[in-house]
């Protein structure tokens, strides 16, 4: 081992800048592969979810309230005066808090309606949704984040205490029924209707509406309402319908969204273009460092080849060389992106990560065969050292 070292350190004896340089570029490249396929997982399951919920036909509008006790009975009986074709959802509520904590984390509730349940169809990665379950009396059906599933059980039933303003206001049993791998919902508690990634949030049908209404969000004598457009209006005709019956501030929940994160449509096929292209450009630019060392060291390599450096030797001294500059980069990397996902709250993917480094280790080993061969091919057209190298 102690050979190799030497050796390793007379062959990067006048190229050190470069192979730090190397070391940088691929830092750079590989920040840039975890920032775009950051980027391109977040619009999938962005877009994936408005999908699921149908969010083309919903909208979100302000609805005054002279009194809002009964906030239920007073949609019930605008829905019975608003034209065919119009559908109140639901009002907007906040997430509920529990008793429960899971890898220091307080786990929230989020309870969806019979109309929401209708609407909102989530994809679940294990066990079935809410419409193909029967309700069981004093029983609450639950979907869990797949976070959870080392806390909540499929087919479990669990007691958990609902807790408003750091007092339990009601105790229930809720029975897990299916998981889903990433819990993206839909959000209207707030002034910007979102999705967000709940990693923590059970989703529960209170099909009876017995706790939803303990969450709904009311602001200076207002609430803020789903509605559904079933296709019989345009939108402009949407809005004015709306407008009429005294709601304001109607806005399509779709484009809410988008507007928010500061997407369109196509940027998901622009971040995969960027990957698309980042993949060859980290390939050229290997490529090239070793080709113009390889022609500008010609002499250099002929010597260890004339001197009887073994072929093994060699490839075990430039394996060893390129894991270093090939691995180290991508650990730093990973652990500055590792920190950042941390701090900012964002999810890290390990197998993106484990996938770098398997590249990464591959790349190490054949440019080290590549270098060996050719290098090993080397000869001089004359025998004098002074005249110009070829290469078989």
């Amino acid at each position: 081992m102690k050979k190799k070292y030497e050796f390793i350190k007379l062959f990067i004896k006048n190229s050190e800048k470069k192979y730090l340089f190397l070391g940088f570029e691929l830092v750079v490249f590989c920040f840039l592969f975890h920032i775009v396929f950051y980027n391109v997982n977040e619009i999938k399951h962005l877009k994936q979810t408005l999908e699921s919920i149908g969010s083309s036909e919903l909208y979100r509008a302000d609805y005054n309230l002279e009194n809002v006790n009964n906030v239920n009975d007073k949609l019930n009986k605008l829905e019975e005066m608003l034209p065919q074709g119009i559908q109140v959802i639901a009002p907007s509520k906040g997430v509920a808090f529990t008793d429960q904590y899971y890898d220091h984390r307080q786990v929230t509730a989020s309870f969806l309606s019979q109309n929401e349940v209708q609407q909102y169809r989530y994809n679940i990665s294990k066990g079935e949704y809410f419409d193909k379950q029967r309700v069981q009396e004093g029983i609450y059906p639950a979907i869990i984040p797949e976070g959870l599933s080392g806390h909540y059980k499929l087919g479990e039933v669990y007691n958990i205490d609902i807790v408003k303003k750091f007092e339990t206001i009601k105790s229930i049993k809720i029975e897990v029924i299916g998981s889903r791998k990433n819990n993206y919902i839909l959000d209207t508690a707030y002034v910007s209707t979102n999705i967000f990634n709940r990693d923590a949030t059970i989703l529960v049908f209170d099909k009876y509406n017995e706790i939803s209404p303990l969450f709904y969000i009311e602001y200076n004598g207002a609430v803020s309402v789903t509605l559904k457009n079933r296709g019989a209006y345009s939108e402009n005709l949407f809005v004015s319908i709306l407008e009429d019956y005294g709601l304001r501030n109607v806005e399509s929940i779709e484009d809410r969204v988008l507007k928010i994160n500061r997407l369109t449509y196509k940027d998901m096929y622009i971040y995969v273009m960027l990957l698309i292209v980042i993949v060859p450009l980290v390939i050229v630019s290997f490529a090239s460092f070793h080709y113009l060392e390889f022609q500008n060291r010609k002499r250099e390599y002929f010597i260890y080849v004339s001197t009887g450096l073994a072929p093994g030797f060699f490839f075990q001294s430039l394996l060893l060389l390129n894991i270093v500059v090939f691995i180290f980069p991508i650990l730093l990397q990973e652990l500055i992106w590792f920190l950042i996902c941390r701090i900012k709250d964002l999810p890290y993917y390990w197998v993106h990560s484990l996938m770098i480094l398997l590249i990464g280790i591959l790349a190490a080993t054949i440019t080290s065969l590549f270098n060996t061969y050719f290098i090993n091919k080397i000869k001089y057209e004359d025998k004098m050292l002074h005249k110009e190298i070829s290469c078989e």
